[in-house]
C-alpha cells in the first residue's frame, strides 16, 4: 500500500526537479544571450560618439567642396559646365543630407543646433538654384553679386552652426567612453548577481554562465589595456610635442639670431666695404630673421593654447579690455584715434587666456586703422540665447566678405606683409580659445569700411 504512494512522491520530486532544472536552464540560456547582447551593446556604446563626430567632419568638408563649387561656377560662361557643375553639387548636397542624417540621430546636445543647419542647408539650395537659373538666362554678374553677397553670409553661419556641433561631438565623444563604461559595468554587475543564483541551483549551467561571464570579463580587460595604450600613446605624444616646442623655442632661434647678430656686424663694421645694394640686402636679411623669429613664437602660442586646461574665474571683462589699451598706448602715439569701451558683462572664463583675446582684437584694431586720419575703435558686448557675444569694431581697411572664411586660418592672410606686420596666426588663436571655452567666433566687414570680430561664451552661473 505503501509503494503506490511513494512511487507518486518520488514522480513528483522527480517531475518537480525537471521543471526546476528546466526553468533554471531557461534562465541560463536568457543569462547568456544577455551577455552576448551586453557585449555587443558596449562595443556600440564605445564607437557610437566617434561616429557620429565623424559624420559631422565629413559633412562640413563636403559644405566646403560645395561652397567652392558654388563659386567656380559663378565665374563660369560656359552652358555645358554649368550643367555639369549643377549635377555634382546635386550629388553633393545628397551626400550632405546623408551624413547630417546621421548626426541628427545620434546628436545628444541641442538639437536645434542640427535643425538649423538643415534650415541653412535648405536655404543654401533655394539660393543655389536661384544663381543657375541666373546663369542660364546669361545673367552672370547677377548671380555672381547673390552668391557673394548672401551667400556668403548664409555659408558663414552655416559653417559657424557645424563648428558648434561638431566642437560638441567632439567633446561628447571622450565623455561619452567613460559614460558607456560604467553603463557596462553596472550591468555587468546586475547579471553577475543573476549568476550567482544559477550556479548555486544548478552547477553545469552555472559553469557555462561562469565562462561566459570570463569571456566578458576579459573583453572588458581588453578594452581597459586598449585604453590604457591609447593614455600612454597620448602622453608619449604630449612629451613629443613639448620636446618639439623646445626644440623650436631654443635649437631655432640660435641660428637665427647668430644670422641676425652677423648680419648686424657686417652692416655696422664693412658698411664702407658695401654698395647700397650690399646694405639693402643685408636688411633684407634682418628683416625675414626678424619676422621667422616672431612666427615661432605664435607657432609656440598657438600649441600652447591647445595643451593648457582652462581656468574658469569671474573675469571682469571691462576692466580686462581697459587695462590692455592702457598697454596699447604707445602703439597709437601720434594718432587721432577714438576709443570707445561700452558695458562689457563679466564672463565665466579663463582671465590669461581672455586677455589674450582681447590683446590680439586691440591690436589688430589698432594695426588696420593705422591708414585712417580718424581711427574708431568700439568694444561692446550683448546678451544672446545663453550665451554673451562681445565683439571688436573697427573702421579700418576692412575685408571682403567672400573671404570671411580664410579669416581663422593659420598663416592667411587678407593683406600683403608690406601692407601690414603680422604672421597670420592671431585670429586663428582667439578661434581656438574661444572654442576650447565652448563658444563660437565669427566676422563682419566690408572693404575700406571697417571689420568687426564677433565671439559668443557660454552663460554660466557664478562661482559661489
Amino acid at each position: 500500500m505503501k509503494f503506490p504512494v511513494l512511487k507518486k512522491v518520488i514522480i513528483l520530486i522527480a517531475s518537480g526537479y525537471t521543471l526546476t532544472l528546466a526553468l533554471v536552464l531557461a534562465l541560463g540560456l536568457m543569462a547568456i544571450a544577455s551577455m552576448d547582447r551586453l557585449h555587443s551593446i558596449t562595443d556600440d556604446l564605445y564607437q557610437h560618439p566617434f561616429t557620429v563626430n565623424n559624420s559631422a567632419q565629413e559633412a562640413q568638408g563636403l559644405m566646403l567642396r560645395m561652397r567652392d563649387d558654388v563659386l567656380d561656377m559663378a565665374l563660369s560662361d560656359d552652358p555645358e559646365e554649368i550643367e555639369e557643375s549643377s549635377s555634382n553639387l546635386l550629388a553633393l548636397d545628397k551626400n550632405v543630407r546623408e551624413k547630417i542624417l546621421v548626426v541628427e540621430a545620434g546628436f545628444l546636445g541641442d538639437i536645434g543646433q542640427v535643425h538649423e543647419v538643415k534650415r541653412l542647408l535648405d536655404e543654401w539650395q533655394s539660393l543655389r538654384g536661384r544663381e543657375i537659373e541666373l546663369l542660364r538666362h546669361g545673367r552672370k554678374d547677377a548671380a555672381d553679386t547673390l552668391v557673394k553677397g548672401f551667400g556668403a553670409r548664409i555659408f558663414a553661419q552655416l559653417n559657424t552652426t557645424m563648428d558648434y556641433v561638431i566642437g560638441f561631438t567632439r567633446q561628447r565623444a571622450a565623455a561619452f567612453v567613460e559614460e558607456a563604461k560604467i553603463e557596462a559595468e553596472r550591468k555587468i554587475r546586475l547579471t553577475w548577481w543573476l549568476l550567482g543564483g544559477l550556479v548555486a541551483s544548478i552547477s553545469l549551467i552555472g559553469a557555462g554562465v561562469a565562462y561566459r561571464v570570463y569571456l566578458l570579463i576579459r573583453h572588458q580587460q581588453q578594452m581597459d589595456e586598449e585604453l590604457k595604450k591609447y593614455l600612454a600613446q597620448l602622453e608619449a605624444s604630449n612629451v613629443e610635442l613639448e620636446s618639439f616646442s623646445y626644440s623650436v623655442s631654443h635649437d631655432l632661434r640660435v641660428p637665427l639670431r647668430a644670422v641676425d647678430g652677423f648680419s648686424r656686424i657686417l652692416l655696422e663694421e664693412y658698411q664702407s666695404k658695401l654698395d647700397a645694394e650690399g646694405q639693402r640686402l643685408l636688411n633684407v636679411v634682418r628683416d625675414n630673421t626678424k619676422r621667422m623669429a616672431q612666427l615661432i613664437d605664435d607657432i609656440l602660442a598657438f600649441s600652447r593654447v591647445g595643451r593648457v586646461e582652462v581656468t574658469r574665474v569671474e573675469v571682469d571683462m571691462e576692466e580686462l579690455v581697459r587695462n590692455i589699451m592702457e598697454e596699447l598706448k604707445p602703439a597709437t602715439a601720434g594718432r587721432a584715434l577714438k576709443m570707445e569701451i561700452k558695458t562689457l558683462p563679466p564672463a565665466h572664463a579663463d582671465r590669461a587666456m581672455m586677455r589674450r583675446v582681447f590683446a590680439n582684437l586691440l591690436s589688430n584694431a589698432i594695426k588696420f586703422t593705422r591708414p585712417k586720419v580718424l581711427a574708431s575703435i568700439e568694444v561692446g558686448a550683448k546678451s544672446g540665447a545663453g550665451e554673451t557675444v562681445y565683439y571688436v569694431k573697427d573702421n579700418g581697411v576692412g575685408f571682403d566678405m567672400k573671404y570671411v572664411g580664410k579669416l581663422f586660418g593659420m598663416f592667411l592672410r587678407l593683406h600683403g606683409v608690406d601692407e601690414f606686420e603680422g604672421t597670420g596666426i592671431g585670429l586663428a588663436i582667439v578661434k581656438r580659445i574661444i572654442t576650447k571655452h565652448g563658444g563660437r567666433v565669427w566676422a563682419e566687414g566690408k572693404v575700406d569700411e571697417g571689420a568687426t570680430i564677433f565671439f559668443a561664451l557660454p552663460v554660466t552661473l557664478p562661482l559661489k
